[in-house]
């Protein structure tokens, strides 16, 4: 460790961004990021070191590293790490350190405000010269840095199994930008982090301003990636449209709905967040744009085709138009509200991103069945007039403009092309012909009644691709039934997370490592131990907007609150006492203890007539010689306690003493157990807690507002066994614990006391976000099936497809959630997020395949066989042309560093396999097994819902198609 600390104080440039002096041999107050080294830090570091040539020089004007091997080095005078094993009395030293720092470990185990011994030159085994009273003393500060302690270490464990080695920066010396690339390549030279131990295993890290720069820059990267996936949806779209028109068309009304959905969100709904997350949309928006207008377009293929060649774009919408947008109104209902399901969560990225997605999808749809949809018309009749110009008028520009904007070349258009019927005309007759329609009129008629079609992709699913399906429709029964049982299973493995970070690097990445030593890895780290505060004197007030996580709620004062009164101080000073038994340790916070302690030392130091110089000292640190007037300037010690305090060596004070004392007693900073060092919480001191105080210009209370001082609030805190990265469940227990002994012990409080309440430094707010993601989640998933039920009810008009099509999508949802378990996630922030997609993009597929399926009844198709090769040939190709597009793109963004778009496309591409697999193989085989036939299961017409034979309304259906 020693080594590695020199390595890299010994590398080039490293006094350009060093904390230190600006010129060697200069010196000058050391400042860390963590404040608990403040003070510690002078003493840690090293006069001189050796360069290469073994020439003893000064660090650069650096500051030295800060660590134990480092404190070693200066008790010892040692010039090198290789003295530190060479040194005959290092060893000792380190083996009286550790026993020292193991010692203060089992007292602060007892007591969280115990005193530590202070040790001496002679306490680590270094000869004093006879003189211990001059010989240096470490206090318990400089000797038991929590921050270089393991969270484990201890008697029972007392193998210090991780430290920590600050090098104090200064990116004052240069930009923030330099300091930080500087840093990122010191990581990146293997000599400079590795030392020749196999025991020995290094991480680096800096505080969040080093991760930030790193994700940043791994940012832009990703973002190529993912704009990339873009351009792979705009090449398939290209491909299966066939027309660059088109695909200008697709993706204008696919682009057109994320502008739109924000004026939306913030100016009709007046949400101004709109976190990162949304510009994520954008990839997600076009893959379901995409989908929709694959749809569409095959729709208006497949009535191109059962019509006569170049019939106008008008008889082709009155024959599909209707169809594809009562369609795709359906599955973009069902995405929509499955995305809006989500809103109903309590973290507002995820609200925000799940309203922008659902109105996203809404106005896809919209422009889809208008913008695309004239489009397609559009182009249809123009490539029917541009076909006459240059195969009838033989105009070349006509055949040029067909060939670049309409009909790209046969290698790049779209396999869904029209197969030529025998009977067919030459496309160089004149096309106006009337007799040439009039003769054409019966075949297509004869076409449209036998129901062959002219497309290709058509008659391969039909003939090709069912076949096989058929065959092993009851295998694929049984596996249907396997899959939707092992993956429900599977699913509900899914756990809630330990830890409450939202890493955006890898695990393997060396920053994320860091992060997580950082968080719970030592004695010091926030999430190592929970500490719960009781607050009286404040309330909070939910009046932040709880779509923005920026807006944060205020704080308003209790008015009620009063600590004055005799039995409210006694009945707090209880108070703390009872939660110390039921706190970790008896470990506690409680600024009353210290108190009474106070008031006991000064009753000693008046009847003693202070004969102990502690209890003469002034605020600037004097010794009175002489007990003279009282002045409440001067005041401290036994001074305050005589005149603002009544002499009370106990409590309770006097009511009309009490804020009078507190006062004194903060103002106390020279004897034991005084109140002006005393830490109410973090960085504040008890005095913060007082106001209405005036001051002059040099920060010193005005003696004539001493008696309007008053307490604002108080605090009393206790420490928990557990850490953040406990379970849930036992996470949820010791709340609810804490939460009842508060509740109960409030009801026998006084009037001043009565509206306590407790907080943390934040487990509390995280295991309640985890476990509103896990309810959110479930909650979506439930509302998604029951919306599809809906939807599959009202398309379909089938209880028994309606039934079908639900379990077919639970199957996709559950084998999708099944891998995700497999491969290791848990419900995070970032997992929650993805999830909430994959709800949107399960149920489309599904849903196309069961509408098309009882459509075929309207076409006089009634046995399942029929109805199911029917549906199949109809949607197999777009289905899988939207599944391919999607994974195509989300493949790309499985190429990514940052951990969301790994994810984002992992859910993405395993979403779309699953969803095909069931759609095409399991929820065919399921319709061929057990569809209904005829008009069984029809909710049109009950009189025939348990008849197989065509009802009424399926045969006026009939007629009138036949009519149109």
């Amino acid at each position: 460790m020693c080594e590695v600390e020199e390595n890299i104080m010994g590398q080039q440039n490293w006094n350009e961004y060093c904390k230190g002096g600006a010129v060697p041999y200069q010196m000058e107050n050391c400042i860390l990021s963590d404040a608990s080294l403040e003070n510690q830090a002078p003493l840690y570091y090293t006069k001189t070191m050796l360069d290469g040539t073994g020439t003893q020089m000064y660090a650069r004007g650096c500051y030295n590293a800060n660590s134990y091997p480092q404190m070693v080095k200066r008790v010892l005078s040692l010039n090198s790490c290789e003295e530190i094993q060479t040194n005959s009395t290092a060893a000792t030293v380190i083996a009286n350190l550790k026993a020292g720092v193991l010692a203060c470990v089992d007292v602060l185990a007892t007591d969280s405000n115990g005193v530590c011994a202070t040790l001496t030159l002679a306490d680590l085994g270094i000869s004093s010269g006879g003189d211990d009273s001059n010989a240096t003393r470490f206090e318990p500060g400089q000797y038991y840095i929590t921050s270089f302690l393991n969270g484990k270490f201890s008697n029972e464990f007392p193998n210090l199994m991780t430290t920590r080695s600050f090098l104090p920066m200064d990116s004052s010396r240069s930009s923030h930008e330099n300091t930080m690339e500087y840093l990122v390549n010191l990581g990146k030279k293997d000599n400079v982090l590795e030392v020749s131990n196999d025991l020995f295993y290094t991480l680096y890290g800096s505080n969040d301003d080093l991760a930030d720069y790193v994700t940043d820059n791994v940012l832009y990267e990703d973002m190529a990636l993912a704009a990339g996936a873009v351009i792979i949806i705009l090449v398939l779209i290209i491909c299966n449209t066939g027309s660059l028109f088109l695909t200008l068309a697709a993706m204008s009304q696919i682009m057109l709905s994320f502008p739109v959905a924000t004026f939306f969100l913030n100016t009709i709904l007046r949400i101004d967040y709109f976190p990162f997350l949304n510009f994520i949309g954008l990839f997600v928006i076009c893959g379901i744009g995409a989908d929709d207008c694959f749809v569409f377009l095959s729709k208006w293929d497949q009535a191109n085709a059962r019509l006569k060649p170049n019939s106008p774009a008008k008889e082709v919408s009155k024959m599909c138009y209707w169809d594809a947008t009562y369609s795709m109104f359906f599955t973009s209902t069902t995405t929509a509200c499955a995305f809006f399901s989500t809103a109903g969560s309590l973290i507002p990225p995820v609200r925000v991103f799940a309203i922008f997605m659902g109105s996203m999808v809404v106005f896809d749809y919209i422009f889809d069945v208008t913008i695309f949809a004239a489009a397609v018309a559009w182009q249809h009749d123009k490539k029917i007039e541009l076909r006459k110009r240059r195969y009838v008028d033989g105009n070349k520009r006509a055949g040029w403009m067909l060939s670049i904007f309409f009909e790209l070349p046969s290698i790049i258009r779209r396999p869904q092309c029209m197969k030529p019927d025998d009977d067919d005309d030459d496309i160089n007759d004149d096309i106006n012909d009337e007799e040439r329609q009039d003769e054409q009129k019966s075949t297509n008629e004869n076409r449209k009644s036998s129901k062959k079609s002219r497309l290709i992709s058509e008659n391969v699913s039909r003939e090709l691709v069912f076949p096989i399906i058929y065959k092993l429709r009851y295998v694929l029964v049984l596996a249907s039934i396997a899959l939707g049982c092992a993956s429900s299973y599977g699913g509900s493995k899914l756990s809630l997370p330990t830890d409450s970070a939202v890493e955006l690097l890898p695990g393997d990445h060396v920053l994320t490592k860091y992060s997580r030593l950082l968080r719970s890895g030592f004695k010091s780290a926030t999430e190592y131990q929970i500490e719960v505060d009781v607050v009286f004197g404040l309330q909070a007030k939910d009046d932040g907007d709880h779509n923005n996580p920026s807006s944060l709620p205020n704080l308003a004062i209790d008015t009620t609150f009063d600590m004055s009164a005799p039995d409210a101080q006694v009945w707090l000073y209880n108070f703390c006492h009872k939660g110390k038994a039921l706190a970790f340790g008896n470990e506690s916070r409680c600024w009353m203890d210290t108190f009474v302690l106070w008031l006991e030392d000064m009753d000693a130091a008046w009847t003693s007539n202070f004969n102990d110089s502690r209890y003469r000292k002034m605020r600037d640190g004097t010794v009175n010689e002489w007990l003279g007037d009282f002045n409440p300037q001067y005041e401290t010690g036994a001074w305050a306690w005589q005149q603002s305090c009544a002499k009370t060596k106990t409590l309770p004070i006097p009511q009309e003493n009490f804020i009078d004392c507190i006062y004194g007693w903060t103002k106390d900073t020279q004897t034991d157990n005084n109140g002006g060092t005393y830490y109410l919480k973090n960085d504040k001191k008890m005095v913060d807690s007082l106001y209405n105080a005036k001051f002059d210009s040099s920060g010193e209370i005005l003696l004539e507002s001493y008696d309007s001082i008053k307490m604002l609030l108080t605090v009393v805190s206790f420490s928990l066994d557990i850490g953040w990265n406990e379970e849930t469940s036992l996470l949820k227990n010791r709340w609810q614990t804490w939460e009842s002994f508060i509740e109960e012990e409030l009801k026998t409080a006084p009037a001043g006391l009565k509206n306590g309440w407790q907080t943390d430094r934040g487990a509390w707010r995280w295991f309640n976000t985890v476990q509103n993601m896990n309810d959110n989640f479930v909650d979506a998933t439930m509302m998604c099936l029951g919306v599809a039920l809906g939807i599959a009810l009202i398309s379909t008009a089938n209880i028994v497809v309606t039934v079908l099509t639900i379990v077919s999508i639970g199957i996709i949802l559950a084998s999708t959630m099944s891998v995700v378990v497999s491969l290791g996630w848990t419900l995070g922030f970032l997992e929650a997020i993805c999830l909430c997609i994959l709800i949107g993009l399960s149920v489309d597929f599904v849903i196309h395949m069961g509408h098309a399926y009882c459509a075929a009844a309207a076409r006089g198709v009634h046995t399942r066989v029929e109805r199911t090769k029917e549906a199949f040939a109809r949607m197999a190709y777009p289905i899988a042309s939207a599944a391919f597009t999607t994974f195509a793109s989300a493949s790309a963004l499985f190429f990514c560093t940052i951990t969301f778009f790994q994810k984002f496309g992992t859910i993405v591409m395993t979403s779309m396999i699953c969803a095909l697999c069931v759609s095409l193989a399991f929820y065919v085989a399921l319709l061929l097994t057990v569809g209904p036939e005829g008009s069984f299961g029809d909710i049109r017409n009950f009189r025939h819902m348990c008849s197989c034979k065509p009802s009424s309304a399926t045969s006026d259906g009939e007629e009138e198609t036949s009519r149109k």
